[in-house]
């Protein structure tokens, strides 16, 4: 769709303002393992609160998942960068 087409386009033209790029590889990955382990279901959370009869474990879940997705994302920003970072100065050296 043209919509598509242009939404791309602006994405793969986004700098930020150091002139490098917003969306890279690391930027796409780090978002897919984000939405992987993050709790993005309410009705689950409103199941766990049904049978659990609080909104104690509810709140836990969504606490806990959502610091655990957090961070796996930046866990696997930084390790992208230092693995790109030491092979560049390899290669350089």
């Amino acid at each position: 769709m043209k919509w598509e087409k242009h939404l791309q386009k602006k994405m793969q033209s986004a700098k930020r303002t150091d002139g490098s790029r917003v969306y890279t590889r690391a930027t796409g990955f780090s978002l897919l393992i984000f939405y992987l382990l993050a709790m993005q279901c309410m009705s689950t959370l409103a199941v766990v609160k049904r049978e659990t009869g609080s909104w104690k474990w509810p709140i836990i879940q969504l606490f806990y998942m959502t610091a655990l997705a957090y961070f796996f994302k930046l866990n696997y920003v930084s390790d992208f960068y230092l693995v790109k970072n030491i092979f560049f100065f390899q290669c350089i050296s």
